[in-house]
Parts: structure tokens; sequence; C-alpha cells
């Protein structure tokens, strides 16, 4: 931290931090914003292309496939946001901006908290009661939501700041209600089939919710004396890098008709640019 002397008595204030960064080590430093970098295009190029999809086909329509949409602009903002730390040549931040970037790091990392919640009770929906899923999901439903999740007022703004924390694990508790009843209406299906399909329309979900929550657990449950910046810093890289890169992958490979899509989509590429092609005189 930097600081400044008041005007009056021994008076200090905060006026900056030094950025640390991941390591002090200046050789690795290049490398890891290679990595990082790469990481992030990937993560881009993931999540747009997921966007696109999703709004572009027909088959994706769903309630589900809409939570997705919304959770993968959230992946990009606040995975945007900490890559924008690696691309500034100053290693200090003002005591407003790291206040700031903090405050939309929580913003951020609470809005898909409650879009896992969400989309938990989406599930729930969807095997609990399969026949009225679209009558009890319709899209008027999913936009107030996702509003819900997206509420960034000023007064909520202050209590992320506060009670993080409370609200992530308070929501934790909600999701794993749903799931309780989730798999109580799995057990009761009679047919192996049956059951492992039903399973397998939440299996993602389950797989986003333990790359999200498994690391905040596994901190928290460290002691004192082994609890160290340096786990901080790979609980905030996984969070802010690794999991939104995965999050359209594990979507991609076990989403039927997401894969269908991305088919789809690439054929029709490939005739386009035939034809283009074929237009376009050989010289």
């Amino acid at each position: 931290m930097q600081y400044s002397n008041g005007a009056e008595g021994n008076h200090t204030a905060v006026t900056h931090f030094i950025l640390l960064g991941l390591t002090s080590e200046p050789k690795l430093q290049t490398p890891l914003f290679v990595i990082f970098f790469m990481i992030y295009l990937i993560t881009l190029m993931g999540n747009l292309v997921l966007m696109a999809l999703i709004k572009t086909s027909p088959q994706l329509h769903t309630p589900m496939d809409f939570f997705l949409c919304n959770l993968s602009v959230v992946d990009l903002c606040y995975s945007s946001l900490l890559q924008s730390c690696f691309l500034v040549e100053k290693k200090t931040i003002s005591y407003p901006a790291c206040f700031l970037q903090h405050l939309f790091f929580l913003m951020f990392v609470t809005t898909e908290v409650f879009l896992l919640a969400v989309m938990a009770y989406d599930r729930y929906v969807a095997i609990c009661n399969p026949l009225l899923y679209m009558v009890s999901m319709p899209k008027v439903v999913c936009v107030q939501l996702v509003a819900l999740s997206c509420s960034n007022s000023h007064l909520n703004e202050l209590l992320l700041v506060i009670l993080n924390g409370t609200i992530s694990m308070s929501v934790l508790v909600l999701i794993i209600t749903s799931y309780v009843y989730i798999l109580l209406s799995i057990l009761r299906i009679r047919s192996a089939g049956g059951r492992h399909k039903a399973f397998s329309t939440c299996a993602s979900h389950l797989l986003t919710l333990t790359l999200f929550y498994g690391p905040a657990g596994l901190s928290h449950m460290q002691s004192a004396s082994k609890h160290s910046l340096e786990t901080e810093k790979v609980t905030a890289v996984f969070y802010t890098l690794i999991v939104p890169m995965l999050n359209p992958l594990i979507y991609s490979l076990r989403n039927k008709d997401v894969q269908d899509a991305l088919r789809k989509a690439t054929a029709n590429n490939l005739i386009a640019s035939c034809s283009l092609t074929k237009l376009v005189p050989i010289s």
C-alpha cells in the first residue's frame, strides 16, 4: 500500500495499492501472461459461439438455454475484468479503482451464484414436473428470474460487499434442496433408461456447480496456518479464468442439441463459403 500524510497531525490515508501479480519471478511473468491470454481467448470464443448458437438455433430456445446464454454473458464480464489487470502497465491501483473492481467482481460472481440457483430450479421443474415444464417456465418468468439475478441497485451493491459469503451459502442451500427433490424424483423412475436420461439432463449443471463451489470449499476448509495468499491467487484464477473457459465446453459436450446446432451451423457456413467461391471468377 502507499500512504499519504494528512494535512493535520499524524493522520495517514491509503491512496494506492501495489499489485503484486501472480508471481514475483520476472522469468515467469511473460509465460504466465501468454498462457492466461490464450485461456481468455478460448473463453471469449467459446462463450460467444455458444451465445450465437443459442440465439440463432430454434432448438436451443428452451428456458435452460436462455439461462445458459446469460451465464455466458456473466462469465465473459468477470473474466474480462481480471484480464484487464494483466494488460495494464502500471503496477499500482488507486483506492477508488480497487474498490470499484472488487465491487464489480462481487456483483458478477453473485449474479452467477443466483443464475446457478435459477438453473437448479429449472432442472427441478423439468424433472419433477416434466408435463408442466413449458407452462411453469414461460419466457416472461425466465426473464424475471434473470432480472432478479442481475439486479444491481445501489443498495444491492453495498449488500454484496457485506453479505457476499452469506448470499453464496444461502443460495447453495437452495440449490442442494432443489437437487434433493430431483434425486427423489429420479429414484421413483422405474426404468434404468429413464433414470439415466433424467440424470443426464442435470449432469452438466452439477459439474458446473462443483467447479464453482469446489475451490471455495477447499479454501475455507484449510486451517489458518495453512491458508496463504498463494491459495487465494489460485482460487481467484480458477474462478475468473478456468471456470468461464470450461462452462461452454461442458454444456456443449453434454448437450446433444448444442452439438447438432453447431454441426448445422458449421455445415451452413461451409456451403455458403463454397457457393461464394463458385461465384468469384478465378483469374
